[in-house]
């Protein structure tokens, strides 16, 4: 090997000497090359589905809201129910905790509410203002009109009142009481007149609701009289019947008259005893005033014996003369008739007094802002309608994306 190095270093040839390798230098692994991103089928699908469920919708309602709808003008109202009571109760007391608290609003505010959206109520200021012929002033034709926020004057009642539901606006609050009141009409002294119909209309179902609680507060009082009088009647016809019937008018005072006579034949007897006692010590047996004082004190005993028999007190007292049996059928009758004028006197009373009630406990309507007359169109809304849509219609856009592609990666 050292030959072989002599021979190669003598035939003139340098070496190479050897470098090390540095790492960047180092060979680098090739990788694919990346493609450009181009439109894909999907892509031009979700993009067409942006179009036809955002754009188009969009771009329809702002035409449609900016050069077809009708302004339409509102007129608001606020309006409570007061009552005008004469003092203050238990229930009135819990009444206006529950309004100071916020928890119930009041029944008479429901019962109006309930009213404002019947079929009935609309139907009558309907009659009154002819409500299809002002809520369909723009028309219902593609070509001249406003077929969306206008009303079909064909329309039936059931539609007319769902129309109401659009256009009539009424809200309460549970805390005060208060009711408010918005009314839209393509016109501004339609929307007036028909706040100031609703108004009238509210103030007559509330001075019907005061009738109908008087006449019944007043009927209840009036029944309750009268079942006090039939029983007094009653009661008093058993009286006189007893009366006619023994020929008594006061047991009670033919009972004391009674036991007058019996103490005084009593007395008597006890005289005649004594007198009877003082001639046996002093005369013959058969002396006849002797015979004629026995006789005297047996016929006062018998005497005795009777009365106290017709008065029921003696023994096996019994039949039609018994006084003490009269003096008790007496004082029940005389109990039941006291009873039934006591009642009769309750009742005039509670008369008297749901009638002072009824007419202090009266409800009427307080009209705190009376409806006002529009100058300017404010409905319908319409960047909050186009912002609705929009909002609307990209969710449902998405959502039909994520749906899409969540079922092309499952296969």
């Amino acid at each position: 090997m050292a030959a072989d190095s002599g021979k190669r270093g003598g035939s003139g040839a340098a070496p190479v000497p050897i470098r090390p390798v540095s790492p960047a230098a180092a060979p680098v692994a090739l990788r694919p090359p990346v493609r450009r991103a181009r439109m894909r089928r999907r892509h031009w699908l979700a993009l067409l589905g942006l179009v036809l469920l955002v754009v188009v919708p969009v771009g329809a309602s702002i035409w449609y809201l900016w050069t077809r709808a009708a302004d339409q003008y509102a007129s608001e109202a606020a309006f409570s129910v007061r009552h005008e009571e004469g003092g203050a109760t238990a229930a009135g007391l819990l009444g206006g905790l529950a309004q100071l608290t916020g928890s119930a609003p009041s029944p008479d505010v429901e019962i109006l509410w309930q009213l404002l959206h019947s079929q009935d109520f609309v139907a009558g200021i309907d009659a009154a203002l002819d409500l299809r012929a002002l809520w369909s002033r723009p028309g219902t034709s593609w070509a001249t009109g406003d077929p969306v926020f206008a009303f079909d004057p064909s329309g039936t009642i059931e539609d007319l009142a769902d129309y109401w539901a659009r256009m009539v606006r009424v809200s309460s609050d549970a805390g005060s009481g208060l009711v408010m009141l918005r009314v839209l009409a393509f016109r501004p002294e339609d929307a007036t007149a028909i706040a100031r119909e609703i108004l009238a209309r509210s103030e007559v179902a509330i001075n019907a609701l005061n009738a109908a609680a008087r006449a019944d507060a007043l009927r209840h009082a009036d029944d309750d009289l009268a079942l006090a009088v039939e029983r007094l009647k009653d009661a008093r016809a058993a009286l006189t019947q007893f009366r006619n019937l023994h020929q008594i008018v006061d047991p009670g005072v033919d009972l004391q008259a009674q036991s007058g006579l019996i103490g005084s034949l009593e007395e008597q007897l006890a005289q005649a005893m004594i007198e009877a006692d003082l001639l046996a010590e002093n005369a013959a047996p058969g002396d006849p005033r002797l015979v004629q004082g026995r006789r005297r004190i047996a016929v006062i005993e018998a005497r005795i014996a009777d009365e106290r028999r017709r008065l029921g007190t003696g023994a096996g007292a019994a039949g039609d003369d018994d006084l003490a049996a009269l003096v008790g059928d007496y004082e029940r009758l005389q109990v039941d008739a006291e009873f039934a004028r006591e009642s009769w006197l309750a009742a005039m009373a509670a008369g008297d007094a749901a009638r002072a009630g009824a007419a202090r406990q009266s409800r009427y309507l307080v009209a705190h802002v009376p409806p006002g007359m529009a100058e300017s169109a404010r409905y319908p809304a319409r960047l909050m309608i186009v912002g609705l849509v929009a909002l609307f219609s990209m969710l449902a856009w998405a959502i039909l994306v994520l749906v899409a592609w969540s079922l092309r990666d499952r296969r």
